[in-house]
């Protein structure tokens, strides 16, 4: 439902079209002289997202996301594993702890799940959506690569796009 139901930006990848739609988009602006380009990685995408935003920005319920979409309910709890591990040897390390760890683990939504990426390309949409025609913008879940003709123009559209992720919703 979420896919059938996603307003996609038309140069998303990962839920449409895949590696090689993109990288043929890439060379078609490359050779339309689309040369100054910017790769943004989304620093901890998938656990930066509010938990308690996504379920008012999807197409499905807010239960239903709130139970299968992010990642706080998942059942991942110290109950669930050994508390600790370890020493890693007999130098008599200290064992590692895991509730820090899984409460990390419960943050956003879970990277690696069926709907992550999609999700997280749903979710990104909107802000590809708002960029400045000044160049064009390629996605491919938390990877964006802004494109343009002149220098001016790419830290135009890079800028607004730190801009866009800076303000979003989630």
């Amino acid at each position: 439902l979420i896919r059938i139901t996603a307003n996609l930006h038309p140069h998303q990848y990962g839920a449409q079209g895949g590696t090689h739609a993109a990288i043929s988009y890439v060379r078609d602006m490359l050779l339309q002289g689309y040369v100054f380009a910017e790769e943004f990685d989304i620093e901890d995408c998938y656990p930066s997202f509010d938990e308690k935003k996504v379920p008012g920005l999807l197409s499905i319920p807010k239960e239903v996301t709130q139970r299968v979409v992010v990642s706080r309910d998942l059942n991942i709890v110290p109950g669930n594993l050994n508390d600790c591990f370890g020493p890693a040897d007999a130098n008599g390390q200290e064992p590692i702890l895991l509730v820090d760890a899984l409460a990390e683990a419960r943050l956003g939504i879970p990277q690696g799940s069926a709907l992550s990426s999609l999700v997280a390309e749903v979710l990104l949409a909107a802000s590809l959506k708002a960029l400045p025609p000044v160049g064009k913008v390629v996605g491919y879940a938390d990877n964006i690569l802004t494109m343009a003709k002149s220098e001016q123009d790419g830290v135009a559209i890079s800028k607004a796009l730190y801009c866009a992720l800076k303000t979003h919703p989630a």
